[in-house]
């Protein structure tokens, strides 16, 4: 860079731009913004684009996004404290899209100039020849990241590898390089194999989660090309996501316990009432397509609010507890469902049960919230009791009105259940087989 410090102090503006443009290097000059403010003719060959598409325009914004974060930091603090950079790698997308790899040399101009201080820079093409020495001092920056980082040619041998990938693999960079991927990570080998053919085709490699050694890593590949376009290696980086996917895990948990808590009633642990009319559907649609009947049976606790009254809230949902433990322990085929209604209403869904089997499942019911024995001192009967209406529907013309037929059972045993507790209470009614016309 010294000699191209002293030709730009000395040599006149017309002269430096003729030799600047018959230079096979780009050359190149940025304002403290970062900014192009000129740029050489050679960078049509390098980049693709002419040299006035790019006065004013960033240089960072030549860039892959993650290259512009990883390299940015590191160009805009050399310009800003007026310091050189030499043989920095990084990489720019060509105006035809393509990913090209670039080796650059750059200082602030001696004595700076009018309106701030310029910054100037010679970038070259990384060809497949020169790879290995044009890296060489990758690890000045590369070190600075705490992420792993390394280069490796197309057979995946380590070109270079920065302190941080030295560390997974418990050796030092001069140790890593040189070596085949093989060696250290014999799944990682196949996935670069896999990558470079990827490469070949002009294919990108998308960013992909990589489990080594107990831990997750965000891999990210990208090739290195020559200047004809031949992938000539690849430039990786490993990411530890390992609490990361650790806190995914803990929020993946967390949420199927908030998606419990919004299916099943907090009271009871029963299927709430939105969930019922789910399954509701789901099952007397399944009547249809099996053509087998279903059977719906509602369910209230006898004289429950003057339970609650007596005995005070708490109390009463104990009761409910107790109660809904019961109704699950008889409720107890793969397909059969109890669900808390409302209040003091419970509801079963029994799948391929005609109205006699529904019945002995009512009376098993009735039976087993009687046997709790749970006193009840404004009850006539002493103790709390169940009242339950029973209504099936049997073979589902497939034509028919589905929501209608829902509707018609669903009113069906609530009627009958109105009927079981006007004949005194802890009693079952059954309206039969409902007929949908």
């Amino acid at each position: 860079m010294s000699g191209f410090e002293a030709a730009v102090g000395q040599a006149d503006d017309a002269r430096i731009a003729e030799i600047m443009d018959i230079c096979r290097e780009w050359v190149w000059q940025m304002d403290e913004s970062g900014a192009f403010v000129f740029s050489s003719a050679t960078v049509q060959n390098l980049v693709g684009f002419e040299p006035g598409e790019l006065i004013g325009r960033p240089y960072l914004s030549l860039m892959p996004v993650q290259e512009a974060v990883s390299f940015g930091p590191l160009l805009l603090d050399a310009m800003r404290e007026g310091r050189p950079l030499q043989r920095a790698l990084h990489r720019v997308i060509r105006k035809d899209g393509r990913t090209v790899l670039l080796d650059m040399n750059a200082a602030p101009l001696p004595g700076g100039q009018e309106g701030g201080r310029i910054y100037c820079g010679i970038c070259r093409l990384v060809g497949e020849d020169d790879i290995a020495p044009v890296v060489g001092d990758v690890s000045a920056y590369s070190n600075l990241f705490p992420v792993a980082l390394f280069l490796m040619n197309r057979e995946g041998r380590f070109i270079r590898v920065n302190e941080a990938f030295a560390q997974l693999v418990n050796l030092t960079p001069r140790d890593v390089e040189g070596r085949m991927i093989a060696d250290l990570m014999p799944d990682g080998a196949a996935n670069f194999r896999n990558d470079v053919a990827a490469f070949d085709r002009g294919d990108q490699v998308p960013d992909h989660e990589f489990v080594w050694r107990g831990r997750s890593y965000q891999v990210s590949v990208r090739p290195v090309r020559d200047d004809q376009g031949h992938a000539i290696g690849g430039a990786v980086s490993f990411t530890d996501i390992s609490i990361y996917k650790r806190a995914e895990r803990i929020l993946s948990a967390a949420n199927e316990r908030l998606q419990a808590t919004a299916e099943r009633d907090f009271l009871t642990g029963l299927l709430n009432r939105r969930q019922f009319e789910e399954v509701y559907r789901i099952e007397v649609s399944a009547a249809r397509r099996e053509q087998a009947p279903v059977s719906l049976l509602i369910m209230d606790v006898d004289q429950f609010k003057a339970y609650n009254d007596h005995y005070g809230h708490p109390a009463g949902d104990i009761c409910l507890q107790r109660v809904a433990k019961a109704l699950a322990r008889v409720v107890a085929r793969p397909r059969d469902v109890v669900c808390r209604y409302g209040g003091e209403e419970f509801v079963a869904i029994l799948p391929s049960t005609h109205p006699a089997g529904a019945m002995v499942v009512a009376e098993r019911l009735r039976k087993a919230v009687w046997e709790l024995n749970i006193p009840h001192a404004r009850s006539g009967l002493g103790r709390i009791s169940l009242s339950i209406g029973v209504a099936s529907l049997m073979r589902i013309d497939p034509a028919s009105d589905m929501a209608r037929r829902r509707r018609m059972l669903l009113e069906a045993a609530d009627g009958a259940l109105y009927q079981a507790k006007a004949r005194g209470r802890n009693s079952i009614c059954s309206a039969g087989s409902v007929n949908v016309t």
